[in-house]
């Protein structure tokens, strides 16, 4: 699902609305599940996040934030 929010700067901004899966890890010591959320899509190489960038994930509860990791 796809909205249009207006963000404070009065720049339009996309929603994507992305479901939570589980992820299988198995290691030597022990195997469990984890949280997984998958980015995908032309859209991100549209925002500037192209292969071999890196990124910056700032996290808070109930939030995370994206950005493209660039040099001063």
């Amino acid at each position: 699902m796809i909205t249009n929010v207006t963000a404070e700067s009065n720049k339009v901004a996309e929603c994507k609305e992305l479901k939570i899966r589980s992820l299988f890890r198995k290691n030597r010591y022990s195997e469990s599940l984890v949280p997984e959320i998958r980015l995908n899509g032309k859209w991100l190489s549209h925002l500037g996040f192209e292969k071999g960038k890196k990124v910056k994930v700032k996290y808070t509860k109930g939030q995370i934030i994206l950005s493209i990791d660039e040099p001063l």
